[in-house]
């Protein structure tokens, strides 16, 4: 019995999905029809034609053609084939002429269509065919106001058992002792190879390559280009390949990192095979991977919880497990030490003027600001080339790939001293000055942190928010302060005040941080601290601002997870190994409390020295500590008279602060008091003296409180 006659006209045969999707077709139903195949444009020459090749070995020559540029040849090869059914695989109005496409939707042929765009608009639809096959649920609610029958032709998945690996990997060269990552797909924007380009990075350490299987067109080089010129060494190009399912069957993770698909073949392919995949669920897919098992979606994730995916479902032993040796860090006497600002910039054009203010107002002048821009979406990158002209010491440097300044800062580096700065934060005025003179002052220490102010997206007054006060209190070590604030469920407070701000460390060689989402200064600190000591300064050198661009905003919940892990890591880490540097100098916390009310004082802002007077500290041999941390300003006790620019008073007789409190009421809350407030200061101070008992008690003079309570009994 004669067979119906079937043709395909496809708008080409080169290396894809496209072609990849008709070639399953015509396997499927090669018994039942007489198959003819049109190519309609040769986009590719002689390169790119694996499954051209397939199509024309399984079909024979005689039954596969190309079309000339003249395109009107296509009716003398459809009159000589006179088929029962032309099946166009795809709409026509994507590559047709539309002279031929009007010449071909007026015979009698029996049309079919099939699309592989998930974009199409059906009002741009000028040529009806008979019925639609399309294959994917998606198209059918697209397209569902065309008045056409339609019907649903889903490619199946096919399920293979998985042959030896050893065996397998040997075949297609790869070894064993590695794991094996692949991406099939056209390198193209959509494709999107150059996400996994940038985690292949993480893993520059590991025994793991990254394989790419897929033609690099050349319509497409401005895309696939800049990834070649700089990609690590494991990743390998594999180009086309024949055996593609040897890739599925044999490697330990398909990561499919397209952004733009409609139903593509390789995530069939990949399940059959019973590879692990990571990949973006789109919308385009209909929830039809839901349910699956051993699929991994990594949409909204962040470049690091996508490296942290990884190495679980490849069982990666963690990076701080791994065998290391600590650098020992030359420390030389140097009075003018040069500080490295680092600062990557991720979509903050209209914040880093004020950033750069503060970098350029700083007091103290031998410092450099290494900037890099982060792949921002707006004119981030114009406003750091402005900046560029301002100063010389104002440096650009280009990352390898994103957030690698964020959680390498001492790559960029080449001062003494590194100090992070985030983009949309600012830098008090002797943020710099009061560093140098404290890591001069004492030279074991490794890394320095301070408190901050808190603001709600403006540094004006009335949008202050809170101070930020480092929690470690009863800690020996940064990562013993990590567990009381775990054990002690206090994470609110404790995931925002364990490290401080304004973080600084040696930059010392050798010296390198694992990455982890929103977790970077946790790494940095515990880090630092294997190689020395760690000092926190109660004086507020930074200024936070409450916005959109932080990382760690409304993330608490991820951080306690990181935190735990972390911690389980440090001390796996450090078991074997003998540490004498994880401890904090202790030097100031006998003045601790005494110094929280300058915390909040404009004299943070201040970039002259100004006399200041302690009222009621009582503090007796250890005053000194208060005049060591505010050296550049003028320290007197219970000093009342006109020379006075500021009072920090105590009002409670009470020395049991607890600054940890959430309870503000339950606290002994200390403020400052500037003179400016008040003609009579002696009259306000013994107005403070005789109610010193009374406990929640507002002191107001004029539109300014000075105290907001005393009292803590």
């Amino acid at each position: 019995m004669n067979k119906k006659k079937v043709l395909y006209i496809t708008p080409h045969l080169s290396t894809g999905g496209l072609p990849e999707y008709l070639w399953k077709k015509i396997q499927l139903l090669n018994d039942r029809y007489d198959i003819y195949v049109i190519e309609y444009n040769n986009l590719s020459g002689n390169a790119f034609l694996v499954q051209k090749n397939q199509i024309i070995d399984f079909l024979t020559r005689d039954k596969v053609f190309t079309l000339s540029s003249n395109k009107n040849e296509i009716f003398n090869y459809i009159n000589k084939i006179n088929p029962s059914i032309i099946h166009m695989e795809e709409f026509p109005e994507l590559f047709m002429d539309d002279d031929i496409a009007h010449k071909l939707y007026n015979t009698d042929y029996h049309i079919i269509e099939t699309s592989h765009t998930s974009i199409f608009n059906s009002s741009q639809k000028r040529y009806l065919p008979d019925k639609f096959i399309f294959p994917s649920p998606y198209q059918l609610k697209l397209h569902k106001t065309l008045d056409v029958p339609k019907s649903l032709a889903e490619f199946p998945i096919e399920f293979m058992e998985r042959p030896n690996r050893t065996e397998t990997l040997q075949e297609i060269g790869l070894d064993p002792d590695y794991k094996h990552i692949v991406m099939v797909g056209l390198f193209t924007e959509g494709k999107n190879q150059k996400e996994i380009f940038d985690i292949a990075h993480s893993f520059k350490q590991y025994k793991v390559q990254f394989h790419f299987v897929g033609n690099q067109a050349g319509n497409f080089k401005n895309y696939w280009k800049p990834l070649m010129d700089s990609k690590s060494d494991n990743c390998i190009i594999h180009g086309e390949r024949l055996d593609v399912d040897k890739f599925y069957s044999a490697c330990d993770l398909f990561y499919f990192s397209s952004t733009y698909e409609l139903c593509p073949l390789v995530i069939k392919e990949g399940i059959g095979w019973g590879i692990p995949i990571m990949m973006y669920n789109l919308h385009t897919y209909c929830g039809m991977y839901d349910k699956v098992d051993g699929l991994h979606f990594i949409d909204n994730l962040h470049q690091v919880d996508k490296v942290n995916m990884i190495k679980e479902i490849l069982n990666i032993k963690s990076d701080l497990t791994t065998d290391y040796t600590i650098p020992n860090p030359k420390i030389t006497n140097n009075k003018n030490l040069k500080f490295s600002i680092i600062t990557p910039c991720y979509n903050v054009e209209k914040y880093l003027d004020e950033t750069a203010k503060s970098v350029l107002s700083q007091t103290y002048q031998n410092w450099e600001w290494v900037l890099t821009d982060d792949w921002s979406s707006d004119n981030t990158k114009q406003k750091i080339e402005e900046l560029l002209k301002k100063d010389s010491r104002i440096v650009y440097k280009q990352q390898e790939h994103k957030m690698e300044m964020w959680n390498n800062p001492q790559r960029f580096a080449d001062g003494d001293i590194i100090v992070t700065l985030d983009s949309d934060d600012c830098l008090l005025p002797k943020t710099l000055e009061v560093y140098n003179r404290m890591y001069n002052k004492f030279s074991d220490v490794t890394c320095i942190h301070s408190d901050c102010n808190w603001y709600n997206k403006t540094f004006d007054k009335g949008n202050f928010s809170k101070s930020s006060l480092v929690n470690y209190k009863d800690s020996n070590s940064m990562l013993d302060m990590m567990r009381n604030v775990i054990e002690k469920n206090n994470y609110l407070e404790g995931v925002y005040n364990c490290f401080g701000h304004a973080r600084s460390f040696r930059n010392i060689d050798g010296m390198e941080f694992l990455n982890v989402r929103g977790s970077n200064d946790a790494i940095q600190v515990l880090t630092t601290e294997e190689m020395g000591r760690h000092l926190f300064l109660n004086r507020t050198m930074y200024n936070y601002r409450l916005g959109d661009q932080s990382l760690s905003r409304g993330k608490s919940y991820n951080m306690v997870r990181n935190w735990k892990q972390i911690i389980s890591d440090f001390d796996e880490r450090r078991k074997d190994v003998t540490l004498n540097n994880p401890t904090h100098i202790q030097y100031y916390d006998i003045v601790r409390e005494h110094l929280y009310p300058f915390l909040f004082s404009p004299l943070n802002d201040d970039n002259d020295g100004k006399n200041i007077s302690c009222i009621n500290f009582n503090l007796d041999d250890s005053k000194y500590l208060i005049s060591d941390v505010y050296f550049d300003h003028n320290i007197m006790f219970d000093v009342i008279d006109e020379s006075v620019d500021y009072y920090f008073v105590i009002l409670s007789e009470n020395k049991d602060f607890d600054i940890y409190n959430r309870q503000l009421e339950k606290s002994n809350v200390l403020y400052y008091l500037n003179k400016s407030f008040t003609k009579d200061v002696n009259g306000l101070f013994e107005y403070i003296k005789s109610n010193i008992n009374i406990p929640y008690s507002f002191y107001r003079l004029g539109d300014y409180h000075i105290g907001i309570q005393a009292g803590g009994k």
